[in-house]
């Protein structure tokens, strides 16, 4: 993914494309001590995830809307933390302007997931320079990040799609 935008930055008709991106395990985490020529295994990073970092703040520049829905537990690196995404905006090397945290774990792999939305109130904006949240969309300005992350989604959801999500 990294070789096509780097391929691609100078392409005029790239503003009028929809580019989507999954990303996997490899581009969201890196040795904390890497060794030069050791390529990455998902299995080594399942067993010890204590020895890798997020790097996911390096994709910044590019990515304009996040849609989070890996599963997370503490002892994995976030894939965003709240410091990183702060320091690209102040930087500006942040094109984020929306995050979707389907996984909606407080304080998880998105550590602002400290609040949720409703369906009635689905978005909430994310100051990352205050690092607060701002409740009404008409005060964002350009530190703000729109969010959406209902915590009872799948419940809205009909039974097949639950049954779905759930496998």
């Amino acid at each position: 993914m990294i070789k096509y935008i780097e391929d691609h930055k100078e392409d005029k008709e790239r503003t009028k494309k929809i580019v989507i991106c999954v990303y996997a395990a490899k581009d969201l985490v890196r040795l904390k001590e890497p060794v030069e020529g050791q390529p990455f295994d998902k299995a080594h990073y399942y067993k010890n995830p204590n020895l890798y970092q997020s790097k996911f703040f390096e994709h910044l520049p590019y990515v304009q809307w996040l849609v989070n829905g890996i599963y997370w537990e503490p002892k994995y690196p976030r894939v965003l933390n709240n410091l990183e995404l702060k320091n690209a905006v102040e930087e500006g090397n942040c094109r984020l302007m929306g995050v979707c945290d389907i996984s909606a774990d407080y304080n998880g792999s998105i550590e602002f997931t400290s609040k949720f939305t409703s369906i009635e109130e689905p978005f909430l904006v994310w100051d990352a320079k205050n690092m607060s949240f701002r409740d009404k969309i008409a005060d964002a300005d350009n530190n703000c990040i729109l969010f959406h992350s209902v915590d009872h989604l799948p419940a809205e959801m009909p039974k097949e799609a639950s049954n779905h999500f759930g496998e």
